[in-house]
């Protein structure tokens, strides 16, 4: 087996016997030394069509993914991405995010706040993203999606949302 350490006046290159190898054959390798936290698997979804709401409940984005945890012990790393526009004449407005796992709300709270000094009204598009640690403790089919709602305003407006799930060993 060949060593090759690249960069700096230390680099070091040689080879290794294969005597001195305790199972030269990498098929044999049945699990590398990292410990825990692997990535085990990915999945994702993106969702850039438009909607609107004007509702004061949560309603469905229309982004959701499932995943199906490979043992009760993996957490589940949700990253999200998501452009909610808020419009409206009124001064302050909101919308909430939130983010289920199931029936589990995982994070219930402002996506947008704006505040306008000037009294004409505001509109804004924040570009946003989170993440959040799950540990669901399942290994059956688990379904996260976004839902949003306004607090006030006219209407929130959804751009484009993503999911990205990665389970991760525990």
């Amino acid at each position: 087996m060949a060593i090759t350490r690249i960069g700096g006046a230390n680099a070091i290159s040689g080879t290794i016997p294969q005597g001195n190898i305790a199972n030269a054959s990498l098929g044999a390798v049945t699990a590398l030394p990292f410990g825990t936290g692997k990535i085990l698997q990915a999945v994702t979804v993106v969702n850039s069509t438009s909607s609107a709401s004007t509702s004061t409940s949560f309603v469905d984005v229309g982004t959701s993914v499932a995943i199906t945890p490979s043992a009760t012990t993996s957490k589940v790393l949700t990253l999200i991405t998501f452009a909610i526009e808020i419009a409206g004449a009124s001064q302050s407005q909101a919308v909430y995010l939130n983010v289920l796992r199931d029936s589990t709300s995982l994070y219930n709270n402002y996506a947008i706040r704006t505040y306008d000094q000037g009294g004409s009204g505001v509109q804004a598009l924040p570009i946003d993203g989170m993440s959040i640690l799950d540990s669901p403790s399942s290994s059956s089919e688990l379904t996260y999606k976004l839902q949003y709602r306004r607090e006030n305003g006219s209407e929130a407006r959804h751009k484009y949302s993503s999911i990205t799930l990665l389970e991760v060993g525990a």
